[in-house]
């Protein structure tokens, strides 16, 4: 028995509501006003952040420059690369494709 086709469910008509009836404008791009974007059942963001940056963003900045300021970033902290490592350092799950994908690649040179 064939599974069924789950397919991408109800996409942007979960957050805007129901499909409207189509208009000769509309292939064209729309700006939708973010007061039309309300929170659906499964939909885990409860507000939409007007500026496009998330919190997240704007502590990694703030870090980004307090380090700036400390001189962390200067090019006379900075190290050459050695042309040939001895040692590299890989953090990665034992299963994960990453890891797997460096043995393959070591082991063809």
């Amino acid at each position: 028995m064939a599974a069924p086709n789950r397919g991408l469910g109800r996409g942007l008509e979960a957050l805007l509501g129901p499909r409207r009836e189509a208009t000769a404008s509309s292939n064209q791009l729309q700006d939708l006003p973010l007061d039309l974007l309300q929170p659906g059942r499964f939909q885990p963001r409860q507000a939409v952040d007007p500026e496009g940056i998330g919190e997240l963003q704007l502590e990694f900045e703030r870090l980004r420059k307090k380090l700036e300021r400390e001189g962390l970033f200067d090019q006379s902290r900075k190290r050459p690369l050695p042309e040939f490592p001895r040692r590299i350092g890989v953090v990665t799950s034992e299963s994960g494709a990453v890891w797997h994908d460096i043995q393959t690649v070591v082991g063809r040179r």
